[in-house]
């Protein structure tokens, strides 16, 4: 039901892609992390850059921005309107894909 309201609502506005951001800072090496079946990203630049942004300076960081097809999309903000109204994070969870390039 969630992926065909999503579908459906992506459709409407006449998208067949969404870019959205990801951001982090790890305190280790990146590392590939296989068997996921989700990877959370925002549809918001700042909010990937505070990600980005915070932790130490001898940390990882990284800022990844991607054009995506509405069909990764697993749940956006727009359903979760109770929890983006006191956080603001614009969340956008896509289904993971092996090799990806998503940290």
């Amino acid at each position: 039901m969630r992926l065909a309201f999503m579908r459906a609502l992506f459709a409407r506005l006449g998208l067949r892609a969404v870019t959205v951001w990801r951001g982090a800072s790890i305190e280790d090496r990146l590392r590939p992390r296989p068997g996921r079946t989700f990877v959370s990203a925002t549809f918001a630049e700042a909010i990937a850059r505070d990600h980005y942004e915070g932790g130490e300076p001898e940390w990882t960081h990284l800022l990844v921005r991607q054009a995506v097809p509405v069909e990764r999309l697993f749940m956006t903000y727009h359903e979760t309107a109770a929890m983006n109204t006191i956080f603001h994070e614009a969340e956008a969870v896509l289904f993971a894909r092996p090799h990806d390039g998503w940290p």
